[in-house]
């Protein structure tokens, strides 16, 4: 009886360290921060000389940083909608803005939806607008941009006449010529802290920062921040029409406009930094998983041409990516190797330990974060479709190769010493590299057409005062 009884305990000590092993760790906690038009190469810990961002460097200390991450187009929409579907534009179809997302498609928020968590959403720019699809899988998706215009207004202006319309119209232009001077970060911020207050964990959140974005006007002392002896003409309003914002312009004029974005990335970083804080002061830093990245960059005549939407170079492709996981991910590591924007949603999933659905092309990141290095991405491929644009792209390791499909022009460009796209260092094309592209070009339309309905890019039925001010921002003709 005794040697049963001897037997019998460690048994019973290793069915409750199964037992323990083997039990799930708790959910952990979301939180997606999107800060549109952010360049990495404007950010301190990307290398940037000006400290413009001490929070996201907080961030990046406490976390892991990827130093070349691509997005798969250089405008808000496609690319925002692509990471939130894991998916390439072609195959996710909203490419333009009258198209929305077809319901057949899974987003990130409603994984974390199906599986119990709570899911909000906080946006403050005119494409992150809910007609595109962007609340599917949200309990809560609150739009904070333009809040000067009343939306039961703005819904409803073909049901206005006469002098109440040109009143309205009259009115709307005017509140829309300052959208681009509107100032959201406080307002996402304030709203976001509000939520904190009452949200239910597990929780996944969706925070999105407008005012990187141009017209380039920092508050307060972030217009002086950077270039306090500055006394030229030149303002960061009206920045994509201004006749005296061109190629060959002074360059202390163009050093202004520099110095102007980077106080708007120093005050959204501030904001950033609130959020972080509140965060820390509930008790949730060590079961909160925070990504911070953001859609496209922005150029300053580096190709000729200012602002985004225009072309596939680096300065508006590229973008910053951050993970932090307190005890999960590496703290302080940098990881070179290139990866995508669409790579963002599985990497997420995996570390919340849910399943990543297998139509997202994305690949996990979780190995570099980990500290388990793994071989190069398959190159990521880029494109950009509007009314006067239709170009294609693959970014390699070390090389990028450019399609105009319009006039059929070729670029390719080896990254390194030699050779980069800010030298115009233009190179013979390699076959292979023309095969490819023309072959994902191919395949990611045809992927496109495979849902079961046929109306997967159908019309996003804007409303016009939402068509009105996407057009007056400088978004649709």
């Amino acid at each position: 009886m005794l040697m049963n009884s001897i037997i019998k305990i460690p048994l019973l000590l290793s069915c409750l360290l199964f037992l323990s092993c083997s039990s799930p760790s708790p959910p952990i906690n979301v939180i997606l921060i999107s800060v549109d038009t952010l360049r990495p190469d404007h950010l301190h810990c990307y290398g940037y000389s000006r400290n413009t961002s001490p929070n996201i460097d907080r961030l990046a200390n406490r976390g892991t940083l990827f130093k070349r991450t691509v997005s798969t187009t250089t405008w808000t929409l496609p690319a925002h909608m692509a990471l939130f579907t894991s998916l390439y534009d072609s195959v996710h179809g909203v490419k333009t803005g009258n198209t929305r997302l077809d319901l057949e498609r899974t987003t990130l928020s409603e994984v974390f939806k199906e599986h119990g968590y709570a899911t909000a959403a906080f946006v403050s720019g005119p494409y992150l607008n809910r007609h595109f699809g962007f609340n599917q899988g949200f309990d809560q998706y609150q739009d904070l941009t333009d809040a000067q215009i009343p939306a039961e207004l703005m819904f409803q202006e073909d049901a206005l006449s006469g002098e109440t319309l040109k009143d309205f119209i009259e009115g709307k232009q005017k509140a829309n010529r300052a959208a681009h001077r509107s100032i959201t970060s406080p307002i996402v911020t304030e709203a976001v802290l509000k939520w904190f207050e009452t949200m239910e964990q597990p929780f996944f959140l969706f925070v999105h920062y407008f005012d990187v974005h141009y017209d380039f006007i920092p508050p307060g002392k972030y217009a002086t921040l950077f270039d306090p002896e500055y006394d030229g003409e030149i303002s960061g309003e009206n920045f994509i029409r201004n006749p005296m914002v061109q190629p060959g312009m002074p360059q202390e004029d163009l050093n202004h406009i520099l110095a102007l974005y980077d106080g708007e990335i120093a005050f959204t970083d501030y904001h950033i930094g609130l959020l972080l804080d509140d965060i820390e002061e509930r008790g949730l830093s060590n079961n909160t998983l925070i990504v911070l990245t953001s859609d496209h960059g922005e150029e300053f005549f580096e190709h000729g041409v200012k602002g985004h939407q225009l072309n596939l170079y680096e300065q508006t492709l590229r973008i910053p990516l951050l993970f932090s996981l307190p005890g999960r991910v590496q703290q302080g590591r940098e990881i070179a190797n290139l990866v995508r924007i669409i790579d963002v949603g599985p990497t997420i999933l995996e570390l919340a330990d849910l399943s990543v659905p297998p139509e997202m092309m994305g690949r996990s990141l979780t190995p570099f974060l980990f500290g388990r290095m793994r071989g190069p991405a398959p190159p990521a491929f880029c494109e950009l479709k509007t009314a006067r644009k239709d170009l294609y792209g693959l970014r390699g390791e070390g090389w990028k190769v450019l399609y105009n499909k319009k006039n059929r022009r070729w670029e390719f460009y080896r990254f390194g010493a030699k050779h980069g796209e800010a030298r115009s260092s233009r190179l013979p094309v390699p076959d292979r590299f023309r095969e490819k592209l023309l072959d994902d070009l191919r395949t990611y339309k045809q992927m496109g057409n495979t849902l079961p309905r046929k109306d997967h890019q159908r019309s996003a039925d804007l409303p016009p005062g939402l068509r009105r001010k996407l057009k007056d921002l400088g978004y649709i003709n």
